[in-house]
C-alpha cells in the first residue's frame, strides 16, 4: 500500500471524496463486548470490556523527545480526522536501517529537540510536529487499524498501554475466537498467531487456506491435501459451543478452497459475497441446500445418485452429502475419495461430532442424505 505522507489522511480524503451510501438491514454484524479480556507482552497490556460505543484509551512511553503521551478516543467523524492526521514513526534506537520507504522521527542528539524526520526519499528534514501528542494518536490510529480486522463494528472500552500490532492483534484474535485456541491447535504449528490468522475461531469470518483447488485442477490427492488442512477434528473454528454446531462452515470453507464454493454469505440476489457487503446474510445448513437448489446449476452443482457422487470424488471432484431437516438443523459432510474396509465411503465433517475421517453412516446415522458434486 502507497505510504504516502505517513498518515492516514490521503485515504481518508480519498473515502470522503467517493461518498457514501447508507444501507439498513433486519440483520446486526456488530460486536459488543459482554465481559472483560485482557492479553500481555512484554512490552505492553490491552483489554477490552463492555461499553456502548467505542471508546479508547491509549499510553504510550518511549525515550525523548517522544516521552510519555496519552489520549483517549471516542468514535466521532471530528475525532478520527485528527487522529488521521499523525504520521507513522521510529526511533533511531529501534532501527539503525537507512530508512527509505516510511516517515520516521528520528533522533540524532541528546536533547529534547534534537529529531529530525526522514522521509520516503531518504532526504532530512527538521520535525514540525502536526500536533504535539502527534505520535499517540498515530498508535490510536493503527489500534484502530487493527481492530478492523474483526470485520465489524465494535461496541466497547478499550485501554492500551504500550500498544503494538502483535499485542493489538492478539487481542483481537481473542475477541474473534470467544474461546482461547486449543493447545492441539497450535502444537503442529510454526506460529499459532498466523495460523488464527488463516483460520480464524469465529465462523463468520474467512479462512485463508494454503491449499486450493479449481475446477481444472481435480485429483484425489488434491482434495485430501485441501481438505485435511482444515483439521476439523481440532480446530476450534468448527468445535461446537453455546448451542451451535459448525457443520455449515466446514462445507463453506472446503468448497471455497476446491474453487467450488457453497457460500455462507449471500446477497439479496442469491451471489456468494464475503461478509463485509451491506445487506449480505449468513446461511444456515438449511438455506445453503436451499441456495443448491435455486442457484446451484448456475455454479457448477448437479444433485446426483449415491452411486454418481461416489463415483465422481474418487476422480476428485467436490462432493457434500446433505440432510434438510424441515423441523431443525440439517446436516452435511464432505464426501472423500476414501473408503472404509467394509467399503462404505469415508466422510469429513463439523457438527455435534468432528472428525475428518468417519463412515457415511457416522455422519447421517439412519437418515439418508442427498449427494450434490460439481463438475
Amino acid at each position: 500500500m502507497p505510504f504516502l505522507d505517513g498518515s492516514g489522511e490521503p485515504f481518508l480524503h480519498a473515502i470522503c471524496d467517493a461518498g457514501v451510501v447508507s444501507t439498513t438491514s433486519e440483520l446486526s454484524t456488530g460486536l459488543a463486548m459482554d465481559g472483560q479480556v485482557m492479553v500481555q507482552s512484554e512490552e505492553g497490556e490491552a483489554r477490552a470490556e463492555e461499553g456502548t460505543s467505542l471508546h479508547v484509551q491509549n499510553r504510550i512511553s518511549f525515550p525523548l523527545p517522544i516521552g510519555e503521551q496519552r489520549i483517549t478516543y471516542t468514535n466521532s467523524g471530528e475525532m478520527f480526522r485528527e487522529i488521521a492526521r499523525a504520521r507513522s514513526f521510529l526511533g533511531q534506537g529501534w532501527n539503525k536501517q537507512q530508512f527509505r520507504n516510511f516517515y520516521a522521527f528520528y533522533r540524532h542528539g541528546d536533547g529534547p529537540d534534537d529529531t529530525n524526520l526522514i522521509t520516503h526519499d531518504g532526504r532530512v528534514y527538521d520535525v514540525t510536529l502536526r500536533m504535539d501528542d502527534e505520535c499517540v494518536r498515530h498508535k490510536t490510529l493503527d489500534v484502530l487499524g487493527d481492530l478492523m480486522i474483526l470485520g465489524a463494528p465494535v461496541l466497547g472500552r478499550f485501554t492500551f498501554d504500550r500498544p503494538g500490532h502483535a499485542l493489538v492483534q492478539t487481542l483481537v484474535l481473542k475477541l474473534a475466537g470467544l474461546t482461547a485456541s486449543s493447545a492441539v491447535e497450535e502444537e503442529p504449528v510454526r506460529g499459532g498467531v498466523e495460523q488464527l490468522a488463516r483460520f480464524p475461531n469465529a465462523p463468520w469470518m474467512h479462512a485463508s487456506p494454503n491449499v486450493r483447488g479449481s475446477p481444472s485442477d481435480r485429483s484425489p490427492e488434491t482434495y485430501l491435501q485441501i481438505v485435511d488442512q482444515f483439521r476439523v477434528d481440532v480446530r476450534e473454528r468448527y468445535r461446537p459451543r453455546e448451542g451451535k454446531t459448525y457443520c455449515n462452515i466446514f462445507v463453506w470453507d472446503v468448497t471455497s478452497a476446491l474453487g467450488a464454493e457453497i457460500p455462507h454469505w449471500l446477497s439479496p440476489s442469491g451471489t456468494p459475497v464475503g461478509p463485509d457487503t451491506p445487506l449480505a446474510r449468513r446461511l444456515t445448513i438449511n438455506e445453503m441446500y436451499d441456495w443448491l437448489i435455486t442457484h446451484g446449476a448456475e455454479y457448477g452443482w448437479e444433485k446426483v445418485s449415491f452411486s454418481e457422487a461416489v463415483d465422481r470424488v474418487q476422480l476428485g471432484f467436490p462432493a457434500v452429502a446433505f440432510r434438510r431437516h424441515l423441523g431443525g438443523n440439517g446436516h452435511a459432510a464432505i464426501l472423500l475419495p476414501l473408503r472404509a474396509t467394509d467399503l462404505q465411503p469415508l466422510v469429513a465433517q463439523a457438527g455435534s461430532r468432528c472428525f475428518s475421517r468417519g463412515r457415511l453412516s457416522d455422519a447421517f446415522a439412519d437418515r439418508v442424505p442427498e449427494f450434490w458434486f460439481h463438475n
